[in-house]
């Protein structure tokens, strides 16, 4: 009975996602693009791990076209505008570029967003948006411009310095 027990509760979590933060799943023709991250909220400065999978839940072969070595991208945007975007200032192949993905199967593409801007300044404490592409041309499942999976996320100040500070300060008013 114990065994049985142990085995249904790490079964369960063999089963579960590594992480649960937030994630936006989208289908696109026979695929489905699903774009997560490890929390819904960071320090400032703490690397924001991405992750976006691929899956072919469907019984066919599915095959993508890329025009370059670009398999994907993503894109950090604060109220509209883009703050930082995982392609800017990389080199990619110039050549025609071939994915496929066996029935059953999936890509899975990691990247790690620093915080930092598209000119490297530490972006500020607020609200993001990170939006996921997957760049095919003549395929099935293509998602082109900003159409992929959408999370949301906030960044929010560190209080280290600052908390000894004002500390401080309000010890002087009171007379310490």
């Amino acid at each position: 009975m114990r065994a049985a027990i142990a085995t249904t509760a790490l079964l369960g979590l063999l089963a579960s996602p590594l992480w649960a933060g937030p994630a936006a799943v989208t289908q696109a023709g026979q695929v489905q693009v699903e774009l997560s991250i490890a929390r819904a909220r960071y320090r400032a400065g703490e690397p924001v791990e991405i992750v976006l999978t691929v899956a072919n839940p469907s019984p066919r072969e599915v095959t993508f076209q890329f025009n370059t070595g670009q398999m994907y991208d993503f894109v950090v945007r604060n109220d509209g505008r883009v703050i930082w975007q995982w392609s800017a200032g990389r080199a990619f192949v110039q050549a025609l570029t071939t994915l496929v993905i066996k029935p059953g199967e999936s890509r899975v593409f990691r990247a790690r967003w620093d915080q930092k801007n598209l000119f490297g300044q530490q972006v500020p404490a607020g609200q993001y948006e990170m939006v996921a592409m997957f760049p095919a041309q003549r395929s099935p499942g293509a998602l082109r411009g900003l159409d992929g999976p959408r999370v949301q996320f906030s960044v929010y100040a560190r209080c280290g310095n600052a908390k000894s500070v004002i500390g401080r300060d309000a010890a002087r008013r009171v007379g310490r």
